[in-house]
């Protein structure tokens, strides 16, 4: 491919990223020169939400050393929408998951077991991020029926007190009477 084709071909490939849904589709080929590593990193970068960026890294990796600073692209652009609304449990449970897939691929130590190492942590931080997305919108969707649900009025009894309650300068109620049946209630 050409020099001056290069820019042209990035900016059709930008573009059709940029016209997807918010929710990542399958990519089948790499949108860019699968051999050049600036396009493929400026492709990753620019597009347009955390899923589609993992995308384009998904149909571009190499399995090899070059697919780490692509995943950790993906992952900087996912926890920036990660971060805002993450709580102490799922915080956790975010580490968590990347150390299980830094311990599945630990006991290889080839170059393709690095690129799936970050490649599953590119993962990772894709689902939290998207379910960050999901408690926001679920948080304003919240909000907004709360503005139109009526307000809940003072709880207010509509029936009076069967035995009414003795007024402070009243004596106090009288014992009751003695057992009416004397000696049928069988004590001594």
């Amino acid at each position: 491919m050409s020099a001056r084709r290069a820019p042209a071909f990035t900016a059709l490939a930008l573009a059709a990223l940029a016209t997807g849904a918010a929710r990542a589709e399958r990519l089948e080929k790499c949108p860019v020169d699968a051999a050049d590593a600036a396009l493929v990193s400026e492709a990753v970068r620019t597009a347009p939400s955390c899923a589609q960026a993992y995308e384009v890294l998904n149909a571009c990796r190499a399995n090899a050393r070059s697919d780490l600073p692509l995943a950790q692209i993906v992952v900087e652009r996912c926890e920036e929408v990660l971060n805002p609304t993450l709580v102490e449990p799922r915080f956790r449970a975010y580490v968590t998951a990347r150390a299980a897939c830094a311990k599945r691929f630990s006991t290889e130590k080839t170059e393709a077991a690095l690129a799936h190492q970050s490649l599953c942590e590119a993962g990772v931080a894709v689902v939290f991020a998207q379910r960050a997305d999901q408690d926001a919108l679920r948080a304003a969707r919240d909000q907004k029926r709360q503005r139109f649900m009526p307000q809940p009025k003072e709880f207010e009894p509509k029936f009076e007190r069967r035995y009414p309650q003795a007024l402070p300068d009243e004596p106090p109620p009288a014992p009751p009477p003695a057992d009416p049946f004397g000696a049928l209630s069988g004590k001594p």
